[in-house]
C-alpha cells in the first residue's frame, strides 16, 4: 500500500492507495517543520485510528508538505513518519514539487502555491527549480492567506476599509488591539491564524474594496515569484491551494493586467499526486 499526503499548514489530504487502485482519502493537520517537531508529527498521526490500524501495510509514503525546503526540514518530517510508517520507505518533498507534479502534467511550466503562505518553482518537464526563496509570512507569503489576513488586520485598525465592513469585521474577528498583537506576535501558528481571516471576505466578494485588496495581492506574487523565471510569459502559470481556488475570479484578473498565460487552478494537488504515484492501470 502507498501513503501520499499533501500538507500545507492547516490542513494535510491523504490517500491510501492499494495496490489494485482501491483509495481512501482523509484529512489530518498541517505538518509543517518550522513549527513542528519529529515527536509531534508520530504523536499526531499516530493517535489517528485511520492511520494507526493501516500503517504496518503501507510500504512507501510519499509526503509533499509546506516548510520541507532543506534537507534538515525534511529529515525532520522524515523521522516522524518513519516512527508510524514502520515498514515503509519514507520520501519527504517541498509541496511545491507537489503542485508541479499535480499540474503540469509532464509539460514545461511555472507551478505556484497560494494557501495559508505562497510559493513558486519552474517545472522544465521533468526537475523542480526556484529562482528565489520563500521568505514565510513575516518576509513574504505574497498573495497568500496570512499575506491578505495582515493587510485585513492593518485595514481595520488604521480605518481603511469601507465603513460598514469594520463593524462587521470587528463581529467577525472578536479581537481587541491587545488580542490581535498577543495572536500575531505571541501565539502559534499565527500564519495560519492570519489565513483564517479570509474567510471574512466570501460575504464582500462584489466590493470594490476586496476586489482590490485581492487583485493587488496576487499582482504582488505574480510581480516577485513569476517574472522572476526568464521568459516567464511564454509558459502556464499553475496554481494550486485554497486561495487561488476560492479567489480565482481575482486571481484571474490579475494574471490578464499583468500579462500571465494562466494555466491550471487546482485547489488540491492530491487527485494528480495519486495519478503520478499510484500503480499504474
Amino acid at each position: 500500500m502507498i501513503a501520499i499526503a499533501d500538507s500545507g499548514s492547516t490542513k494535510a489530504d491523504w490517500a491510501f492507495v492499494s495496490p489494485d487502485g482501491k483509495r481512501e482519502d482523509f484529512h489530518t493537520m498541517g505538518l509543517n517543520p518550522y513549527f513542528h517537531s519529529a515527536d509531534f508529527i508520530f504523536d499526531t498521526l499516530s493517535s489517528i485510528e485511520h492511520i494507526d490500524r493501516r500503517a504496518n501495510d503501507v510500504t512507501e509514503v510519499y509526503f509533499f508538505g509546506a516548510g520541507a525546503s532543506t534537507d534538515v526540514l525534511k529529515k525532520v518530517v522524515a523521522d516522524g513518519l518513519k516512527r508510524v510508517f514502520v515498514n515503509a520507505n519514507v520520501e519527504v518533498r517541498h509541496d511545491l514539487d507537489g503542485s508541479a507534479f499535480a499540474t503540469c502534467y509532464g509539460v514545461p511550466g511555472i507551478a505556484c502555491i497560494l494557501g495559508t503562505g505562497s510559493n513558486s518553482c519552474f517545472f522544465d518537464g521533468e526537475n523542480v527549480s526556484e529562482e528565489i526563496p520563500a521568505l514565510g509570512h513575516i518576509l513574504g507569503d505574497e498573495g497568500s492567506g496570512s499575506y491578505i489576513g495582515k493587510q485585513l488586520l492593518r485595514d481595520f485598525f488604521y480605518k481603511k476599509m469601507p465603513e460598514h465592513m469594520l463593524a462587521e469585521f470587528d463581529q467577525f474577528s472578536k479581537l481587541d488591539k491587545d488580542g490581535v498583537i498577543q495572536k500575531v506576535y505571541q501565539d502559534e501558528n499565527v500564519n495560519v491564524y492570519l489565513s483564517s481571516l479570509c474567510v471574512f471576505l466570501e460575504a464582500y466578494r462584489d466590493e470594490e474594496y476586496t476586489r482590490s485588496l485581492l487583485v493587488k495581492s496576487f499582482t504582488d506574487f505574480l510581480e516577485i515569484h513569476v517574472s522572476c523565471y526568464a521568459k516567464w510569459w511564454e509558459y502556464p502559470v499553475h496554481f494550486t491551494g485554497s486561495i487561488a481556488h476560492y479567489f480565482e475570479r481575482e486571481l484571474k484578473q490579475a494574471a490578464e493586467e499583468f500579462g500571465a498565460k494562466l494555466g491550471r487552478i487546482e485547489q488540491r494537488p492530491i487527485d494528480g499526486l495519486v495519478d503520478y504515484f499510484g500503480p499504474e492501470d
